[in-house]
């Protein structure tokens, strides 16, 4: 009786795996580029939310002031003297605050001190604008 052949040998194994191989590495930085660009519109999202947070909360207190700080890797959510939330920036993130760092709320729920703060990201920068006389902010791509 012949010997069956039913397996593959070793060089077509390895020249399968080579070919996968490079399939995988041609694709994998696109996709790595979109879950960064991913993270950062998550995070800019997160930054509106928690913005209306804290002028929600602002209305509510009139004796406690509720802010938002800006750092250099991370902001964080202020309640009087207690900090709620530490949020992270995403990898190679930026804020620039050109000054004051803190966002907060009078008790009508209009900014404070009206400013305009910058987002470097990787693959994009933002702008965001708070005008004086509303309690509403603008994202812009720039």
């Amino acid at each position: 009786m012949p010997p069956s052949k039913n397996g593959f040998t070793l060089i077509e194994v390895l020249f399968s795996l080579a070919i996968l191989m490079v399939i995988i590495a041609l694709f994998s930085p696109l996709q790595i580029n979109q879950l960064n660009q991913l993270k950062e519109n998550r995070f800019l999202e997160l930054l509106e939310y928690d913005v209306l947070y804290i002028q929600s909360r602002a209305r509510m207190y009139e004796n406690e002031r509720v802010l938002i700080r800006f750092y250099a890797d991370e902001y964080r959510i202020i309640e009087g003297m207690n900090t709620n939330e530490v949020r992270p920036y995403p990898t190679g993130l930026s804020i620039d605050t050109f000054g004051r760092r803190e966002i907060y709320f009078n008790t009508n729920g209009t900014f404070i001190q009206p400013r305009t703060v910058r987002v470097y990201g990787i693959y994009k920068s933002y702008r965001l604008t708070f005008p004086l006389g509303k309690g509403r902010f603008y994202i812009a791509e720039i």
